[in-house]
């Protein structure tokens, strides 16, 4: 059977009308799942994201933790635990360590052929030059003990030891003032040990070689052989020591020290190659002032 016109035009408008519908209901779902798809699809680069902001939950899946161990050549960072401050004893030994190492790796020190470290065979040395203290009273009673005194490192050390001693000295010049303080700040901590030494410098051995350079004519005599500045920085140590000793009474030999420190003040003010020279004369000047409160002042 024919349609007339009017049913086709009528049929032909209505599936314009549909499909039109259609077009428009297939853009809508099309933009609706692209808007969905972008809110849900995942990055291209989620495995270093979920490695760099890993999720709030304490216990990750087994899945992603194994992903990410393959992912980082390292584990995370632990979190940065707060900085231990260091004590005087730790700072004092860590630094010398740290010279002992610096020792090991010179030449100098190598060319003796000690076999064993130098830490460990300068700990002999101290050792023996406290167990074998100088003649310091009644030096002068006959000539004999005053030869003694003045061959007293050579006596006791042997003369390679004495000369390895030089070669320290001559090769940290640079550095001795570091040094000396470094060494003297140590013995101030009786209980501090140091890595690989057993060693202590208890004040009643110091104090027999402090009062040999300050009350000797031995001790004397080795100070002019050396230069300037290390004699006068001995000197400057030795009358610290001989400072801590007056305070704690144990000042047996009744060594007095106004009129060396008063020499002492005169020498180092004369001296330009002390990095540290302000410092020791205030120590100096704070001495004498404890031991004869009017010194300082006729001083000037």
């Amino acid at each position: 059977m024919h349609k007339n016109k009017r049913q086709l035009k009528t049929s032909k408008g209505g599936g314009i009308k549909i499909l039109t519908l259609a077009v428009l209901a297939l853009l809508l779902v099309f933009v609706l799942y692209k808007t969905a798809f972008k809110k849900s699809a995942v990055p291209n680069n989620w495995l270093v994201h979920k490695i760099e902001s890993p999720p709030a939950t304490p216990a990750a899946p087994a899945a992603v933790s194994s992903i990410s161990s393959l992912t980082t050549d390292q584990p995370p960072p632990a979190p940065l635990a707060a900085k231990k401050e260091l004590s005087p004893c730790e700072m004092t030994s860590a630094e010398i360590s740290t010279f002992f190492k610096h020792l090991e790796q010179q030449e100098y020190i190598k060319a003796y052929e000690l076999h064993e470290p130098i830490a460990v065979h300068l700990n002999k040395i101290v050792i023996k030059l406290l167990n074998n203290p100088p003649i310091v009273a009644g030096e002068t009673n006959n000539l004999f003990t005053v030869l003694k005194n003045t061959a007293h490192f050579y006596r006791v050390l042997g003369p390679k030891d004495l000369s390895l001693l030089r070669d320290i000295l001559k090769y940290e010049n640079d550095n001795i003032e570091h040094l000396l303080s470094l060494f003297y700040s140590w013995s101030k901590l009786p209980d501090c040990k140091v890595n690989g030494l057993n060693l202590r410098l208890p004040l009643p051995k110091l104090y027999e070689n402090a009062a040999f350079f300050l009350n000797t004519l031995g001790g004397q005599s080795y100070l002019f052989r050396r230069d300037s500045r290390l004699r006068n920085l001995i000197r400057y140590y030795s009358i610290l020591i001989i400072d801590r000793a007056i305070k704690k009474n144990e000042n047996k030999y009744h060594i007095t020290l106004p009129a060396r420190i008063k020499a002492l003040i005169k020498g180092i003010n004369a001296m330009d190659d002390l990095d540290n020279q302000e410092q020791y004369l205030n120590h100096l000047r704070n001495i004498l002032n404890s031991l004869t409160p009017k010194a300082e002042e006729q001083e000037h």
